[in-house]
């Protein structure tokens, strides 16, 4: 994913992560970039055997950015997501990768902790973790579309 601490908004994808028809744990929503939705939803149904359902595309705004155009804001429904960014060491590589997750805000810290240990760091080493709140707008009827075969 592209390192953007910077950009106030993000077109995602919310969808529901689910095997054999049942949710994987409390926090089973996902939020993933419209960019990489497609590739995203391969891997986790061919390497992982998950089901991605109900995708819906929304708009993820700052929170600044939500305050400073509430009149036009307000008339979606939001929900609270936070951006967790960081810089993770490129295993074989001498450089870093950008690491941005959108998660629900009520789990940020839980899976701030998760995708930390997933990405299993040098012992003793914490990366520098930019977290921004933030809401997703749902955009009334805009659906993803199917990936071409």
């Amino acid at each position: 994913m592209e390192f953007h601490p910077e950009r106030n908004n993000m077109k995602l994808v919310r969808c529901q992560v689910v095997k054999d028809g049942e949710g994987l744990f409390e926090s089973d929503v996902r939020y993933v970039s419209v960019e990489e939705f497609h590739l995203w939803k391969y891997l986790m149904e061919a390497k992982h055997g998950l089901h991605v359902e109900d995708p819906q595309v929304m708009l993820w705004v700052t929170k600044e950015e939500y305050l400073s155009h509430r009149a036009f804001y307000d008339r979606f429904p939001r929900i609270p997501v936070t951006r967790i960014s960081f810089l993770n060491p490129c295993e074989g590589l001498e450089t870093l990768c950008p690491v941005t997750r959108y998660v629900p805000t009520e789990h940020a810290a839980e899976l701030t902790r998760l995708l930390i240990r997933h990405y299993r760091l040098p012992e003793g080493e914490t990366p520098d973790i930019v977290k921004k709140t933030g809401y997703c707008l749902a955009q009334g009827g805009e659906q993803v579309e199917e990936a071409a075969a």
